[in-house]
């Protein structure tokens, strides 16, 4: 993320995970971008070196500027994990608002070695859980205890094992959580947390 305070950056600099990515994007045009494009996005070089530098890790942190395509590469690194897992590791995006989820509700990408495959990416509605209201911390909580095998849909998109909520949604059904379910909701869960500087004190 970006930040003009340089003492702050210096701090966050020096708390960052082992495996950070720190990118820059001079080529980046805006107005090339077709956001109504079905054809497969490509990972960009930084996006790559990213992919291999988090491959395996358990933590990871990615700082780029705007426009970079930080999300782009968030749902490419959560296809792959999946891929890698063989479809059982279950993918949640946490955002801080909802007008942040079309970012990563859909996407058709094309993995680089050794998969050389294009994936089809998609968050069914019934998986956003982004509205404030009592069914969603329900349909998030019986998401979270869900095992990977009951929720993935067969066929050539990836859905079903993905789900987006807000900050403070994850809060709300985290503290309704028992130790013992909270132990099986992390099971084979990988939290993606867009915009992570704003989260302290919820895990």
């Amino acid at each position: 993320f970006p930040s003009h305070d340089t003492e702050a950056e210096g701090e966050m600099k020096s708390t960052l995970p082992k495996t950070t990515v720190r990118a820059v994007n001079p080529s980046y045009k805006p107005d090339a971008v077709d956001v109504v494009s079905t054809k497969p996005k490509e990972f960009r070089r930084w996006q790559l070196a990213a992919l291999e530098d988090m491959r395996g890790q358990r933590l990871g942190f990615t700082v780029a500027p705007c426009g970079a395509g930080k999300s782009t590469f968030q749902v490419g690194h959560a296809i792959h994990e999946i891929v890698e897992s063989n479809f059982t590791q279950k993918q949640l995006f946490v955002v801080p608002q909802q007008h942040i989820v079309d970012g990563f509700d859909s996407a058709v990408l094309k993995l680089p070695k050794p998969h050389q495959s294009v994936y089809t990416w998609k968050v069914q509605q019934s998986h956003n859980f982004c509205r404030n209201d009592e069914a969603v911390v329900h349909g998030l909580k019986a998401w979270l205890l869900a095992s990977p095998k009951s929720l993935r849909v067969p066929g050539k998109a990836i859905t079903g094992l993905n789900a987006i909520t807000t900050h403070a949604g994850l809060v709300a059904v985290w503290r309704t959580l028992s130790d013992q379910e909270k132990a099986q909701a992390i099971k084979n869960l990988t939290l993606r947390v867009d915009e992570a500087h704003h989260v302290r004190g919820v895990m």
